[in-house]
């Protein structure tokens, strides 16, 4: 993999349980790394297709290999996605990802 593909840079969060003031277990995010990736939005043609008011897009995020899972995020350009299917490669992981509806 090229390096100079991975132009973006994305942060990385895993869930977390907490405790609040009162004692009660509260789930939270932690950060856990920033790193370089390449992401890819899909374009508003496949959009249209779908025909569906609440369609939530997928992207395509490719980062070079790290313990991922599908239950982290990623934060984007101030965006915030769940990580949707994990895709292996053998110098990179491809991450399936997807808006988290506000």
């Amino acid at each position: 993999m090229r390096i100079g593909q991975l132009r973006d840079r994305i942060a990385i969060y895993r869930p977390v349980s907490v405790r609040d003031a009162a004692g009660q277990p509260v789930n939270d995010w932690e950060h856990v790394c920033d790193t370089w990736a390449n992401v890819l939005f899909t374009n508003g043609k496949e959009n249209i297709k779908a025909e569906r008011e609440n369609y939530q897009p997928k992207a395509s995020c490719r980062i070079r290999k790290r313990d991922v899972s599908t239950n982290m995020r990623i934060v984007f350009d101030g965006e915030t996605y769940d990580i949707v299917e994990k895709l292996p490669g053998r110098t990179h992981i491809d991450l399936v990802i997807q808006k988290v509806a506000t």
